[in-house]
C-alpha cells in the first residue's frame, strides 16, 4: 500500500498502468490496493485515474519522507557519505566523493559517457544510480541523469552530443524524461536536434556552435 500512496497525492492523477510500471508490483496487486483506498473514500477514481483525497495528503507525505529515509540510510551503510539529487520509491541517483563497488549501484554522469567516446573533463565527484531491478544504465537514463545533476548551457550540449551520437529515438527519450521528470529540459532538445537548430529554445544553443562542437568530438549531426 505504500509503495502506491507514495505515488498517489491529491495533486497528480496516476493510472493503474503507470502505477504498475513505477512500482514494479503485479496489476492485480495495484488494483487491489487501489480499491481498498477508493472503497475507504480516501482515494477518487475519475474515468481511469485515481488521486487521493486532499485530507489524506498526508499519506503520500509520510510514504515519501519514509522512502527517503530508507535511500539515505542504505547510502550511509553501503557507501559512506552521499547526496541524493532524485529518488522515485525504487531507485536513486547519488552523488559521492567515494568510489563504490556495488553491482546495485550503476557509474553515471559524464564518467560514464565515455562509454560512448565522449570523454570530458570531471570532478572528484562520482555519480551513482542505485537500482536493483537493472543490470545497466542505457543513454537515456545518462541523459535525464546528467540533466538532474546540472542543468546548465554546457552539459545540455553534452546531451545534445550522446543523443547524436547514439541516435537515440524521440520515443525512448520522451518516456525516460517522463519518468524522470524533466520532458520539460529534454524534448526542447530532441526537437532542436531534429530540425537542426531551425526550432530553438532559450535552453538550447546557436547551432552553428553545437556543429562546432560535435565536429570536435568526432559527432555527425
Amino acid at each position: 500500500m505504500l509503495n502506491v500512496v507514495y505515488y498517489l497525492s491529491s495533486e497528480e492523477q496516476w493510472t493503474a498502468t503507470e502505477l504498475t510500471e513505477h512500482t514494479g508490483h503485479a496489476r492485480a496487486t495495484i488494483y487491489r490496493n487501489l480499491r481498498t483506498l477508493t472503497n475507504r473514500a480516501m482515494a477518487t477514481k475519475e474515468h481511469s485515474e485515481y488521486r487521493l483525497r486532499e485530507e489524506f495528503d498526508e499519506l503520500h507525505l509520510f510514504a515519501t519522507e519514509l522512502r527517503h529515509h530508507i535511500h539515505r540510510v542504505r547510502i550511509k551503510r553501503d557507501v559512506g557519505a552521499g547526496t541524493i539529487l532524485w529518488e522515485s520509491h525504487k531507485e536513486c541517483l547519488m552523488r559521492t566523493d567515494t568510489d563504490v563497488e556495488d553491482e546495485n549501484y550503476h557509474r553515471t554522469g559524464l564518467d560514464a559517457f565515455a562509454e560512448y567516446r565522449l570523454q570530458f573533463f570531471t570532478t572528484s565527484e562520482q555519480y551513482y544510480f542505485y537500482s536493483e531491478g537493472r543490470d545497466s544504465l542505457d543513454p537515456t537514463d545518462l541523459i535525464c541523469h546528467l540533466l538532474l545533476i546540472e542543468n546548465d548551457s554546457r552539459h545540455r550540449k553534452y546531451v545534445l552530443l550522446l543523443i547524436a551520437e547514439t541516435e537515440l529515438s524521440e520515443e525512448s527519450l520522451k518516456e525516460a524524461a517522463t519518468y524522470y521528470g524533466v520532458e520539460d529540459i529534454v524534448l526542447p532538445l530532441v526537437e532542436f536536434l531534429r530540425t537542426e537548430g531551425s526550432v530553438t529554445s532559450e535552453s538550447t544553443p546557436v547551432w552553428e556552435e553545437f556543429e562546432s562542437l560535435a565536429s570536435e568530438y568526432g559527432v555527425e549531426v
